[in-house]
């Protein structure tokens, strides 16, 4: 059922899309648009980031996109990922035969990127390794990270290159910097990258999030407030800009 829920929604979103944003879309009801499909844009956050990497790498419409705090690929995000362990956990621990192999938890023992090769010497970890590459296999057909070379590297037939801009926070919990980061060097687009530097930011205000994931939305904790407003400024002046300039907000 999943495959036609899926395709029941892109339809719907295809139809809204069509119907409106393309063709101007009267908010007010004067009999005139009010939004200008010559000058459509895309941001997205999170997950809105990472899945927005495939909307904007195959939408031809949609020339200009600011992705925020978005990771790769979707099987790194959830294995690195403090905020998302839990249910891998939870998965690991259900299938037959389990694969949990550190008590309550899990250890895959694999480097990061750059990372010195490993022996493994983690009983378990082997078998971790293959679950989580089948997975991966199984869904690199939508997974973000490769469609991230499609942008500008490598643009699909008929799509042309796209104007995009990368945002995202130093010591992430929710999609952690090597996800980022791989994003980044998969789209070949670190020019056109800003990291907020959270851990310059807490020493001088420890009043600010431990997690920074939402620096760019949180307007609400009064300390993160400035840097919220920063950030929003920085990724809108890059779409008004139509993608060529990023404003500096130091």
């Amino acid at each position: 059922a999943l495959p036609k829920i899926v395709e029941a929604v892109g339809s719907e979103i295809e139809v809204m899309f069509d119907g409106g944003i393309r063709s101007g879309l009267d908010l007010d009801a004067d009999g005139s648009p009010d939004l200008d499909p010559s000058r459509i844009a895309y941001t997205g956050h999170s997950l809105g980031a990472s899945y927005g990497t495939l909307f904007s790498a195959v939408d031809p419409a949609i020339p200009i996109s600011a992705l925020l705090s978005g990771g790769g690929s979707t099987v790194s995000s959830f294995r690195l990922s403090p905020a998302f362990r839990p249910v891998l956990v939870q998965y690991l621990g259900a299938v037959a035969p389990g694969l949990l192999n550190a008590g309550a938890g899990f250890d895959t023992n694999q480097p990061l990127r750059y990372e010195p090769v490993r022996v493994n010497t983690v009983k378990g970890a082997i078998e971790l390794q293959d679950a989580f590459e089948k997975v991966e296999w199984i869904i690199s057909p939508g997974d973000p990270l490769n469609f991230a070379p499609h942008l500008v590297s490598s643009t699909l037939p008929g799509l042309p290159i796209k104007r995009v801009f990368f945002q995202f926070a130093i010591g992430d919990q929710t999609l952690v910097n090597p996800t980022a980061t791989a994003l980044v060097l998969a789209a070949n687009l670190r020019e056109s990258t800003r990291i907020y530097r959270t851990d310059l930011a807490r020493a001088a205000n420890p009043q600010l999030p431990v997690n920074p994931h939402s620096f760019q939305l949180d307007i609400v904790n009064q300390a993160n407030q400035p840097f919220a407003l920063a950030a929003q400024s920085q990724f809108v002046g890059f779409l008004a800009s139509g993608g060529t300039r990023i404003p500096d907000i130091n």
